[in-house]
Protein backbone atom coordinates (compact mmCIF):
# COMPACT_ATOMS: atom_id res chain seq x y z
CA UNK A 1 0.00 0.00 0.00
CA UNK A 2 1.15 3.49 -1.48
CA UNK A 3 1.87 6.51 1.75
CA UNK A 4 -0.93 8.21 -0.10
CA UNK A 5 -3.59 5.22 0.07
CA UNK A 6 -2.58 4.69 3.80
CA UNK A 7 -3.00 8.51 4.50
CA UNK A 8 -6.59 8.26 2.98
CA UNK A 9 -7.36 5.28 4.69
CA UNK A 10 -6.06 6.83 7.86
CA UNK A 11 -8.15 10.34 7.03
CA UNK A 12 -11.48 7.64 6.61
CA UNK A 13 -10.96 6.22 10.19
CA UNK A 14 -10.85 9.11 11.87
CA UNK A 15 -13.90 9.91 10.13
CA UNK A 16 -15.65 7.39 10.67
CA UNK A 17 -14.38 6.92 14.53
CA UNK A 18 -15.93 10.50 15.27
CA UNK A 19 -18.93 9.62 13.80
CA UNK A 20 -19.43 6.55 15.58
CA UNK A 21 -18.57 7.43 18.94
CA UNK A 22 -21.87 9.35 19.76
CA UNK A 23 -24.01 6.44 18.48
CA UNK A 24 -22.18 4.29 21.09
CA UNK A 25 -22.86 7.01 23.88
CA UNK A 26 -26.77 6.35 23.10
CA UNK A 27 -26.08 2.61 23.82
CA UNK A 28 -24.39 2.49 26.76
CA UNK A 29 -26.56 5.38 28.39
CA UNK A 30 -29.42 3.04 28.16
CA UNK A 31 -27.48 -0.12 29.24
CA UNK A 32 -25.00 0.45 31.57
CA UNK A 33 -27.53 -1.21 34.15
CA UNK A 34 -24.36 -3.77 35.42
CA UNK A 35 -21.16 -3.64 37.53
CA UNK A 36 -17.76 -5.63 36.96
CA UNK A 37 -15.51 -6.76 39.65
CA UNK A 38 -11.60 -6.80 39.02
CA UNK A 39 -8.55 -8.49 40.89
CA UNK A 40 -5.34 -9.88 41.31
CA UNK A 41 -4.26 -12.94 43.64
CA UNK A 42 -1.09 -11.96 45.13
CA UNK A 43 1.47 -14.73 47.20
CA UNK A 44 2.78 -13.10 50.90
CA UNK A 45 6.12 -11.71 48.73
CA UNK A 46 3.12 -9.54 46.57
CA UNK A 47 4.30 -11.86 43.16
CA UNK A 48 0.97 -12.81 41.24
CA UNK A 49 -0.11 -16.13 41.76
CA UNK A 50 -1.89 -17.61 38.09
CA UNK A 51 -4.05 -20.71 38.21
CA UNK A 52 -6.08 -19.47 41.98
CA UNK A 53 -9.17 -20.83 42.25
CA UNK A 54 -11.78 -17.40 42.64
CA UNK A 55 -15.51 -18.16 43.69
CA UNK A 56 -17.50 -14.71 44.25
CA UNK A 57 -20.73 -14.90 46.21
CA UNK A 58 -23.74 -13.00 45.83
CA UNK A 59 -27.38 -12.31 45.66
CA UNK A 60 -27.80 -14.62 42.74
CA UNK A 61 -25.52 -16.98 43.71
CA UNK A 62 -21.86 -18.27 43.18
CA UNK A 63 -19.83 -17.75 39.96
CA UNK A 64 -16.13 -19.44 39.82
CA UNK A 65 -13.11 -18.91 37.27
CA UNK A 66 -9.36 -19.34 37.43
CA UNK A 67 -7.29 -16.81 37.34
CA UNK A 68 -4.75 -15.89 34.45
CA UNK A 69 -0.96 -16.34 33.78
CA UNK A 70 -1.01 -12.83 34.97
CA UNK A 71 -3.01 -13.36 38.45
CA UNK A 72 -5.67 -11.25 37.49
CA UNK A 73 -10.07 -12.42 36.73
CA UNK A 74 -12.54 -10.46 36.24
CA UNK A 75 -16.53 -11.06 36.87
CA UNK A 76 -18.48 -9.12 34.70
CA UNK A 77 -21.91 -8.12 34.24
CA UNK A 78 -22.71 -8.22 38.13
CA UNK A 79 -26.32 -7.42 39.40
CA UNK A 80 -25.24 -3.89 41.73
CA UNK A 81 -24.96 -5.35 45.18
CA UNK A 82 -22.53 -6.81 48.11
CA UNK A 83 -20.15 -10.02 47.16
CA UNK A 84 -17.55 -12.00 48.96
CA UNK A 85 -14.89 -13.46 47.02
CA UNK A 86 -12.70 -16.99 47.75
CA UNK A 87 -9.36 -17.75 46.41
CA UNK A 88 -7.69 -21.33 46.90
CA UNK A 89 -4.91 -22.70 45.43
CA UNK A 90 -2.43 -25.97 46.49
CA UNK A 91 -0.20 -24.71 49.05
CA UNK A 92 -1.70 -21.81 49.66
CA UNK A 93 -4.38 -21.43 52.61
CA UNK A 94 -7.75 -20.56 51.15
CA UNK A 95 -8.41 -16.55 51.60
CA UNK A 96 -11.95 -14.57 51.88
CA UNK A 97 -12.78 -11.12 50.95
CA UNK A 98 -16.26 -9.98 52.17
CA UNK A 99 -18.36 -7.10 52.03
CA UNK A 100 -16.84 -5.89 48.56
CA UNK A 101 -19.71 -3.19 46.81
CA UNK A 102 -20.32 -2.99 43.70
CA UNK A 103 -21.92 -0.44 42.12
CA UNK A 104 -23.73 1.02 38.88
CA UNK A 105 -21.77 0.91 35.32
CA UNK A 106 -18.34 0.96 37.51
CA UNK A 107 -15.61 -1.53 37.86
CA UNK A 108 -14.58 -2.76 41.41
CA UNK A 109 -10.55 -3.17 42.17
CA UNK A 110 -9.22 -5.94 44.49
CA UNK A 111 -6.21 -7.27 45.40
CA UNK A 112 -6.46 -11.00 47.40
CA UNK A 113 -3.31 -11.85 49.31
CA UNK A 114 -2.54 -15.55 50.37
CA UNK A 115 -0.70 -17.12 52.62
CA UNK A 116 1.34 -20.27 52.41
CA UNK A 117 -0.17 -23.51 54.14
CA UNK A 118 -2.89 -25.78 54.11
CA UNK A 119 -6.32 -25.48 51.86
CA UNK A 120 -8.08 -26.46 54.77
CA UNK A 121 -7.00 -23.22 56.73
CA UNK A 122 -8.93 -19.92 56.04
CA UNK A 123 -8.05 -16.32 56.16
CA UNK A 124 -10.20 -13.77 56.37
CA UNK A 125 -9.75 -10.08 55.32
CA UNK A 126 -12.79 -7.64 56.28
CA UNK A 127 -11.84 -4.84 54.56
CA UNK A 128 -14.18 -3.93 51.99
CA UNK A 129 -13.18 -2.89 48.45
CA UNK A 130 -13.44 0.44 46.90
CA UNK A 131 -14.84 1.01 43.42
CA UNK A 132 -12.10 2.70 41.58
CA UNK A 133 -13.06 2.75 37.65
CA UNK A 134 -10.18 3.81 36.31
CA UNK A 135 -11.30 3.97 32.92
CA UNK A 136 -13.57 6.68 33.23
CA UNK A 137 -13.36 10.55 33.45
CA UNK A 138 -17.09 11.45 35.00
CA UNK A 139 -17.27 12.92 38.36
CA UNK A 140 -20.64 12.37 39.76
CA UNK A 141 -22.03 9.89 43.15
CA UNK A 142 -23.50 6.67 43.58
CA UNK A 143 -26.12 6.47 46.06
CA UNK A 144 -27.31 3.04 46.97
CA UNK A 145 -30.50 2.01 48.72
CA UNK A 146 -27.94 1.32 51.40
CA UNK A 147 -27.07 4.53 51.98
CA UNK A 148 -30.43 6.53 51.31
CA UNK A 149 -32.30 3.81 53.82
CA UNK A 150 -30.50 5.59 56.12
CA UNK A 151 -30.64 9.23 55.93
CA UNK A 152 -33.80 11.28 56.05
CA UNK A 153 -34.67 12.01 52.00
CA UNK A 154 -37.46 13.12 50.51
CA UNK A 155 -40.13 10.39 49.50
CA UNK A 156 -39.39 10.57 46.13
CA UNK A 157 -36.47 9.40 43.67
CA UNK A 158 -35.89 13.36 42.76
CA UNK A 159 -35.25 13.75 46.40
CA UNK A 160 -31.57 11.71 46.12
CA UNK A 161 -30.30 13.76 43.25
CA UNK A 162 -29.99 16.55 45.69
CA UNK A 163 -26.94 14.57 47.81
CA UNK A 164 -24.65 14.32 44.74
CA UNK A 165 -22.17 17.63 45.07
CA UNK A 166 -22.76 19.74 42.14
CA UNK A 167 -26.86 19.38 42.35
CA UNK A 168 -29.20 22.39 43.14
CA UNK A 169 -32.74 23.78 42.45
CA UNK A 170 -33.61 24.08 39.04
CA UNK A 171 -36.23 27.53 39.58
CA UNK A 172 -38.62 27.41 37.39
CA UNK A 173 -38.38 23.67 36.43
CA UNK A 174 -39.47 22.76 39.86
CA UNK A 175 -38.20 20.12 42.36
CA UNK A 176 -38.25 16.73 39.99
CA UNK A 177 -35.62 18.55 37.90
CA UNK A 178 -32.95 19.67 39.37
CA UNK A 179 -29.81 21.97 37.87
CA UNK A 180 -27.08 20.11 37.25
CA UNK A 181 -23.12 21.82 37.13
CA UNK A 182 -25.30 24.58 36.40
CA UNK A 183 -27.51 23.31 32.99
CA UNK A 184 -30.75 24.06 33.56
CA UNK A 185 -33.13 21.39 35.21
CA UNK A 186 -35.02 20.66 31.96
CA UNK A 187 -31.44 19.62 30.16
CA UNK A 188 -30.28 16.56 32.38
CA UNK A 189 -31.22 12.39 30.69
CA UNK A 190 -32.95 10.70 33.24
CA UNK A 191 -32.21 6.57 32.51
CA UNK A 192 -34.67 4.14 34.83
CA UNK A 193 -33.89 0.26 34.46
CA UNK A 194 -32.64 1.16 31.04
CA UNK A 195 -35.48 3.05 30.21
CA UNK A 196 -35.10 6.67 28.96
CA UNK A 197 -37.66 8.37 30.96
CA UNK A 198 -37.26 11.61 29.97
CA UNK A 199 -40.17 13.86 28.83
CA UNK A 200 -39.70 13.86 25.04
CA UNK A 201 -41.00 17.33 24.42
CA UNK A 202 -39.80 19.46 27.15
CA UNK A 203 -36.96 17.00 28.51
CA UNK A 204 -37.89 16.93 32.54
CA UNK A 205 -38.04 13.82 34.60
CA UNK A 206 -41.46 11.38 33.40
CA UNK A 207 -44.33 13.57 32.36
CA UNK A 208 -43.81 17.55 32.54
CA UNK A 209 -46.48 19.61 31.60
CA UNK A 210 -46.27 23.32 30.70
CA UNK A 211 -48.89 24.09 33.12
CA UNK A 212 -48.01 22.26 35.92
CA UNK A 213 -44.54 21.33 35.57
CA UNK A 214 -43.39 17.48 36.75
CA UNK A 215 -46.27 15.53 37.92
CA UNK A 216 -45.05 12.06 37.47
CA UNK A 217 -41.74 10.29 38.25
CA UNK A 218 -42.22 7.19 36.61
CA UNK A 219 -40.74 5.56 39.46
CA UNK A 220 -41.14 4.40 43.18
CA UNK A 221 -38.73 5.01 45.44
CA UNK A 222 -39.09 1.01 46.74
CA UNK A 223 -37.75 0.01 43.19
CA UNK A 224 -34.99 1.69 43.38
CA UNK A 225 -31.42 -0.22 44.41
CA UNK A 226 -28.94 2.65 43.42
CA UNK A 227 -28.72 6.13 41.79
CA UNK A 228 -25.78 7.18 39.57
CA UNK A 229 -25.57 10.85 39.27
CA UNK A 230 -23.33 12.31 36.69
CA UNK A 231 -22.64 15.54 37.06
CA UNK A 232 -19.44 16.56 34.29
CA UNK A 233 -16.62 14.66 32.74
CA UNK A 234 -18.89 12.13 30.84
CA UNK A 235 -17.40 9.46 28.56
CA UNK A 236 -18.35 9.15 25.19
CA UNK A 237 -20.77 6.85 25.34
CA UNK A 238 -23.37 9.45 26.93
CA UNK A 239 -24.57 11.99 25.50
CA UNK A 240 -28.65 13.82 24.80
CA UNK A 241 -28.00 16.35 27.04
CA UNK A 242 -26.43 19.54 28.01
CA UNK A 243 -26.58 18.77 31.65
CA UNK A 244 -26.39 16.08 33.90
CA UNK A 245 -27.39 12.08 33.71
CA UNK A 246 -29.23 10.26 36.43
CA UNK A 247 -28.81 6.56 35.99
CA UNK A 248 -31.42 4.53 37.89
CA UNK A 249 -30.93 0.94 38.56
CA UNK A 250 -33.98 -1.27 40.61
CA UNK A 251 -33.98 -4.09 42.75
CA UNK A 252 -34.00 -7.76 41.66
CA UNK A 253 -34.21 -11.07 43.11
CA UNK A 254 -32.19 -13.48 44.80
CA UNK A 255 -32.05 -17.09 45.61
CA UNK A 256 -33.21 -16.18 49.31
CA UNK A 257 -36.84 -14.42 49.89
CA UNK A 258 -36.94 -10.96 51.27
CA UNK A 259 -39.70 -8.30 52.13
CA UNK A 260 -40.24 -5.17 53.48
CA UNK A 261 -43.31 -3.02 54.51
CA UNK A 262 -43.46 0.44 55.65
CA UNK A 263 -45.57 3.21 56.13
CA UNK A 264 -45.21 7.39 56.39
CA UNK A 265 -47.97 9.55 57.69
CA UNK A 266 -48.38 13.16 57.27
CA UNK A 267 -51.42 14.61 58.64
CA UNK A 268 -52.84 17.68 58.64
CA UNK A 269 -53.92 18.20 62.05
CA UNK A 270 -50.05 17.74 63.23
CA UNK A 271 -48.54 21.52 62.06
CA UNK A 272 -49.34 25.06 62.29
CA UNK A 273 -50.67 26.78 59.69
CA UNK A 274 -47.83 27.87 56.83
CA UNK A 275 -46.53 31.57 56.64
CA UNK A 276 -46.79 33.16 53.48
CA UNK A 277 -45.09 35.86 52.00
CA UNK A 278 -48.01 38.20 52.13
CA UNK A 279 -49.85 37.08 55.28
CA UNK A 280 -49.08 40.82 56.29
CA UNK A 281 -50.17 43.12 54.00
CA UNK A 282 -53.19 44.89 53.66
CA UNK A 283 -54.70 42.66 51.11
CA UNK A 284 -53.57 39.36 49.96
CA UNK A 285 -53.86 39.12 45.91
CA UNK A 286 -52.71 35.51 45.75
CA UNK A 287 -54.19 32.96 47.81
CA UNK A 288 -52.06 31.00 50.05
CA UNK A 289 -51.22 27.31 50.83
CA UNK A 290 -52.06 26.38 54.78
CA UNK A 291 -51.16 22.92 55.06
CA UNK A 292 -49.76 19.75 53.38
CA UNK A 293 -50.88 16.52 54.01
CA UNK A 294 -49.11 12.89 53.12
CA UNK A 295 -49.89 9.42 52.92
CA UNK A 296 -47.69 6.55 51.81
CA UNK A 297 -47.76 2.54 52.08
CA UNK A 298 -44.86 0.72 50.61
CA UNK A 299 -44.50 -3.20 50.16
CA UNK A 300 -42.27 -5.01 48.34
CA UNK A 301 -41.08 -8.88 47.96
CA UNK A 302 -38.64 -10.69 45.72
CA UNK A 303 -37.03 -13.88 45.57
CA UNK A 304 -36.44 -17.38 43.85
CA UNK A 305 -39.71 -19.15 41.86
CA UNK A 306 -39.72 -22.20 43.42
CA UNK A 307 -37.79 -24.97 41.50
CA UNK A 308 -35.94 -22.67 40.09
CA UNK A 309 -33.40 -21.18 43.20
CA UNK A 310 -30.92 -20.98 40.98
CA UNK A 311 -32.00 -19.50 37.69
CA UNK A 312 -35.51 -17.68 37.90
CA UNK A 313 -35.57 -14.71 40.34
CA UNK A 314 -38.68 -12.24 40.96
CA UNK A 315 -39.21 -8.53 42.99
CA UNK A 316 -42.06 -6.66 42.86
CA UNK A 317 -43.34 -3.52 44.86
CA UNK A 318 -46.53 -1.56 45.78
CA UNK A 319 -46.75 1.76 46.98
CA UNK A 320 -49.79 3.30 46.69
CA UNK A 321 -49.78 7.23 48.22
CA UNK A 322 -52.18 10.44 49.15
CA UNK A 323 -51.01 13.85 48.66
CA UNK A 324 -53.05 16.94 50.08
CA UNK A 325 -52.95 20.93 49.41
CA UNK A 326 -55.09 23.05 51.65
CA UNK A 327 -55.17 26.29 49.69
CA UNK A 328 -57.07 29.28 50.58
CA UNK A 329 -58.63 31.89 48.35
CA UNK A 330 -57.73 35.90 48.71
CA UNK A 331 -60.23 37.29 51.09
CA UNK A 332 -61.74 39.50 47.74
CA UNK A 333 -62.42 36.65 45.49
CA UNK A 334 -65.70 34.21 45.77
CA UNK A 335 -63.77 30.68 46.17
CA UNK A 336 -62.73 32.51 49.45
CA UNK A 337 -66.36 31.82 51.13
CA UNK A 338 -65.14 27.90 50.66
CA UNK A 339 -62.44 28.17 53.33
CA UNK A 340 -58.86 25.49 53.23
CA UNK A 341 -59.55 24.21 49.63
CA UNK A 342 -58.35 20.60 49.13
CA UNK A 343 -56.28 19.65 45.95
CA UNK A 344 -56.06 15.33 46.28
CA UNK A 345 -53.84 13.28 44.48
CA UNK A 346 -53.72 9.68 44.28
CA UNK A 347 -51.08 7.68 42.92
CA UNK A 348 -50.37 4.16 42.77
CA UNK A 349 -46.80 3.17 41.86
CA UNK A 350 -46.12 -0.04 40.88
CA UNK A 351 -43.19 -2.37 39.61
CA UNK A 352 -41.97 -5.86 38.58
CA UNK A 353 -39.13 -7.90 37.56
CA UNK A 354 -37.98 -11.08 36.30
CA UNK A 355 -34.80 -12.69 36.08
CA UNK A 356 -33.89 -15.78 34.63
CA UNK A 357 -30.32 -16.94 34.83
CA UNK A 358 -29.87 -19.47 31.82
CA UNK A 359 -26.28 -19.99 33.71
CA UNK A 360 -22.93 -18.13 34.42
CA UNK A 361 -22.49 -16.80 31.25
CA UNK A 362 -26.18 -15.91 30.18
CA UNK A 363 -29.48 -13.55 31.97
CA UNK A 364 -32.67 -12.33 30.43
CA UNK A 365 -34.61 -10.04 32.16
CA UNK A 366 -37.72 -7.95 32.09
CA UNK A 367 -39.48 -5.42 34.40
CA UNK A 368 -42.46 -2.93 34.14
CA UNK A 369 -42.97 0.05 36.16
CA UNK A 370 -45.24 3.02 36.67
CA UNK A 371 -47.15 5.27 38.67
CA UNK A 372 -50.85 5.85 37.34
CA UNK A 373 -52.15 8.69 39.06
CA UNK A 374 -55.48 10.88 39.67
CA UNK A 375 -56.65 13.73 41.23
CA UNK A 376 -60.15 15.36 42.23
CA UNK A 377 -61.94 18.12 41.51
CA UNK A 378 -60.18 21.21 42.70
CA UNK A 379 -58.93 24.92 42.17
CA UNK A 380 -56.08 23.52 40.71
CA UNK A 381 -55.18 26.11 38.25
CA UNK A 382 -56.01 29.08 40.55
CA UNK A 383 -57.93 30.48 43.72
CA UNK A 384 -58.05 34.05 42.32
CA UNK A 385 -61.72 33.08 41.28
CA UNK A 386 -65.37 34.27 41.76
CA UNK A 387 -66.69 30.72 41.26
CA UNK A 388 -65.61 26.91 41.16
CA UNK A 389 -66.72 26.98 37.21
CA UNK A 390 -62.44 27.08 35.86
CA UNK A 391 -62.17 23.78 38.42
CA UNK A 392 -60.44 20.78 37.38
CA UNK A 393 -59.18 17.33 38.10
CA UNK A 394 -56.35 15.69 36.41
CA UNK A 395 -54.99 12.14 35.50
CA UNK A 396 -52.22 10.96 34.40
CA UNK A 397 -49.38 8.28 34.66
CA UNK A 398 -46.33 6.27 32.95
CA UNK A 399 -45.79 2.54 32.45
CA UNK A 400 -42.23 1.79 31.41
CA UNK A 401 -41.05 -1.40 30.14
CA UNK A 402 -37.94 -3.25 28.98
CA UNK A 403 -36.49 -6.68 28.23
CA UNK A 404 -32.87 -7.19 28.15
CA UNK A 405 -29.96 -10.07 27.34
CA UNK A 406 -26.59 -9.70 28.79
CA UNK A 407 -24.25 -11.95 27.66
CA UNK A 408 -20.51 -13.06 28.15
CA UNK A 409 -19.25 -15.33 24.96
CA UNK A 410 -15.86 -15.32 26.61
CA UNK A 411 -14.45 -13.83 29.46
CA UNK A 412 -13.59 -11.14 28.12
CA UNK A 413 -16.21 -10.44 25.06
CA UNK A 414 -19.35 -8.94 26.60
CA UNK A 415 -22.52 -8.87 24.84
CA UNK A 416 -26.13 -6.86 25.34
CA UNK A 417 -29.64 -5.97 23.99
CA UNK A 418 -32.25 -4.34 25.09
CA UNK A 419 -35.86 -3.23 23.68
CA UNK A 420 -37.39 -0.32 25.77
CA UNK A 421 -40.96 1.18 25.68
CA UNK A 422 -41.36 4.30 27.82
CA UNK A 423 -45.39 5.58 27.68
CA UNK A 424 -46.40 8.48 29.44
CA UNK A 425 -50.06 10.45 29.20
CA UNK A 426 -51.77 13.82 30.59
CA UNK A 427 -55.15 14.40 30.64
CA UNK A 428 -57.29 17.13 32.17
CA UNK A 429 -61.44 17.48 32.25
CA UNK A 430 -64.19 18.02 34.86
CA UNK A 431 -64.38 22.00 34.11
CA UNK A 432 -67.23 23.44 33.53
CA UNK A 433 -66.86 26.93 31.77
CA UNK A 434 -63.69 26.73 29.46
CA UNK A 435 -64.52 30.59 28.74
CA UNK A 436 -61.54 32.92 30.28
CA UNK A 437 -63.06 36.35 31.80
CA UNK A 438 -61.10 39.40 33.08
CA UNK A 439 -63.28 41.33 35.46
CA UNK A 440 -61.65 44.69 35.61
CA UNK A 441 -64.79 46.60 37.06
CA UNK A 442 -63.74 48.93 40.34
CA UNK A 443 -66.63 49.97 42.56
CA UNK A 444 -66.37 52.74 44.75
CA UNK A 445 -65.91 52.06 48.52
CA UNK A 446 -65.56 48.43 47.83
CA UNK A 447 -61.81 46.84 48.81
CA UNK A 448 -60.26 46.45 44.72
CA UNK A 449 -59.14 42.98 44.03
CA UNK A 450 -57.30 44.19 40.47
CA UNK A 451 -57.06 42.25 37.57
CA UNK A 452 -57.95 38.71 37.53
CA UNK A 453 -59.63 35.82 35.87
CA UNK A 454 -62.70 35.23 37.97
CA UNK A 455 -63.90 32.45 35.71
CA UNK A 456 -62.96 29.67 33.67
CA UNK A 457 -59.74 27.49 32.47
CA UNK A 458 -58.82 29.57 29.69
CA UNK A 459 -57.11 26.96 27.57
CA UNK A 460 -56.42 22.85 28.19
CA UNK A 461 -53.35 21.14 27.41
CA UNK A 462 -53.04 17.17 27.09
CA UNK A 463 -50.24 14.91 25.58
CA UNK A 464 -49.17 11.57 24.74
CA UNK A 465 -45.90 10.41 24.71
CA UNK A 466 -44.37 7.21 23.80
CA UNK A 467 -40.55 6.48 22.93
CA UNK A 468 -39.30 2.88 21.68
CA UNK A 469 -35.80 1.87 21.68
CA UNK A 470 -33.32 -0.84 20.86
CA UNK A 471 -30.00 -1.19 21.66
CA UNK A 472 -27.17 -3.92 20.85
CA UNK A 473 -23.55 -3.47 22.05
CA UNK A 474 -20.34 -5.39 21.85
CA UNK A 475 -16.99 -4.92 24.39
CA UNK A 476 -14.32 -6.65 24.12
CA UNK A 477 -11.07 -6.36 26.43
CA UNK A 478 -7.64 -7.52 24.99
CA UNK A 479 -3.94 -7.83 25.99
CA UNK A 480 -1.73 -5.59 23.87
CA UNK A 481 1.33 -3.58 24.95
CA UNK A 482 -1.36 -3.40 28.10
CA UNK A 483 -4.91 -4.03 28.56
CA UNK A 484 -7.44 -2.26 26.44
CA UNK A 485 -11.23 -2.13 25.76
CA UNK A 486 -12.71 -1.92 22.11
CA UNK A 487 -16.78 -1.40 22.49
CA UNK A 488 -19.39 -1.25 19.27
CA UNK A 489 -22.98 -0.77 19.20
CA UNK A 490 -26.19 0.95 17.86
CA UNK A 491 -29.24 2.39 19.33
CA UNK A 492 -32.62 2.75 17.22
CA UNK A 493 -35.12 5.13 19.10
CA UNK A 494 -38.25 6.22 17.71
CA UNK A 495 -40.12 8.95 20.30
CA UNK A 496 -43.57 9.90 19.35
CA UNK A 497 -45.06 12.86 21.06
CA UNK A 498 -48.61 14.09 20.44
CA UNK A 499 -50.67 16.65 22.28
CA UNK A 500 -53.08 19.01 21.84
CA UNK A 501 -53.70 22.25 22.65
CA UNK A 502 -57.25 23.78 22.98
CA UNK A 503 -58.04 27.87 23.62
CA UNK A 504 -61.39 29.16 25.17
CA UNK A 505 -61.76 30.66 21.65
CA UNK A 506 -62.27 27.10 20.30
CA UNK A 507 -59.26 26.88 17.99
CA UNK A 508 -57.02 24.10 18.52
CA UNK A 509 -53.28 23.53 18.35
CA UNK A 510 -52.01 20.30 17.54
CA UNK A 511 -48.38 18.83 17.58
CA UNK A 512 -46.85 15.22 16.61
CA UNK A 513 -43.13 15.09 17.08
CA UNK A 514 -42.06 11.69 15.15
CA UNK A 515 -38.08 10.55 15.06
CA UNK A 516 -36.83 7.49 13.58
CA UNK A 517 -34.14 5.92 14.80
CA UNK A 518 -30.65 8.75 14.05
CA UNK A 519 -27.77 6.70 16.20
CA UNK A 520 -24.63 5.20 13.91
CA UNK A 521 -22.97 2.11 14.45
CA UNK A 522 -19.95 3.15 16.33
CA UNK A 523 -16.74 2.15 18.42
CA UNK A 524 -14.85 3.98 21.06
Amino acid sequence: MTTKNCFVFLTVLVVLFSLACPAFCQVSAESAVKGNLFGSVLDPSGALIPGAKVTITGPTGQRAMTSDTQGGFQFLLLVPGTYSLQSEKEGFKKSELKNIQVLTNQGTVVRIKMETGTVTETIEVSAAAVAVDTASTASGSNLSNDFYEKVPVARNVSGLFYIAPGVASGGGSGVMNPSISGGSGLENLYVADGVDITDTAFGGLGIFSRVYGSVGTGINLSFVKEVEVKTGGYEPQYGKTTGGIVQIVTKSGSRSYHGAISAFIQPQGMEADYLNPDDFGLLNRLGSLKHTANYDLSGEFGGYVPGFRDHLFFFSSFNPTINDRFVHAPSVDGLSALGNIKDRVYTYNYAAKLTYRLNDKHQLEGSVYGDPAHTNTSAWRRTTTDNNTGFSKQEYGSRNTVVRYNGALTPTWLVNASATWAHNHFDESGFQNFQRIRDETQTESILQKGLFSPIGLGFLENTRDDNYGANIASTKIFHAAGEHTFAIGYRFERPLYDGIRSAASGLERRWQHHRFGWALPGFC
